[in-house]
């Protein structure tokens, strides 16, 4: 059952402003890992990101946008592990924005809680 959607979009330079202590700020350990292995693709790389956590708490999580933790899977695509919910991310980018949509799907295990 879907419980949520949300959507977000960034202007990427007004990420270049502050990027190092957004970065500080919205991502984990592990993401940090994969925004500095981006080399020139890092501001892209957090401002899309950023839109994801920002669509995931429009979607109807709570709590600090550093608790979400969004990786690459094997085939590069974004995923968020969030238990008792299946999420659909997309993640894209064009020239100076950046765009994130995300759809909450409750499992069905968790349906009747």
């Amino acid at each position: 059952m879907i419980v949520g959607i949300g959507c977000d979009i960034v202007d990427i330079n007004r990420i270049r402003a502050d990027e190092q202590r957004l970065a500080d700020r919205i991502l984990t350990e592990r993401e940090q890992a994969e925004y500095n292995r981006k080399g020139k693709a890092k501001t892209t790389y957090l401002a899309g990101r950023f839109a994801a956590k920002e669509a995931l708490i429009k979607a109807g999580q709570t709590g600090r946008i550093r608790d979400y933790e969004i990786l690459n899977d094997a085939d590069g695509a974004p995923h968020i592990t969030l238990p008792g919910y299946r999420v659909w991310i997309s993640i894209a980018h064009e020239k100076e924005t950046a765009i994130a949509m995300v759809v909450l799907e409750r499992e069905r295990d968790h349906e009747n809680q």
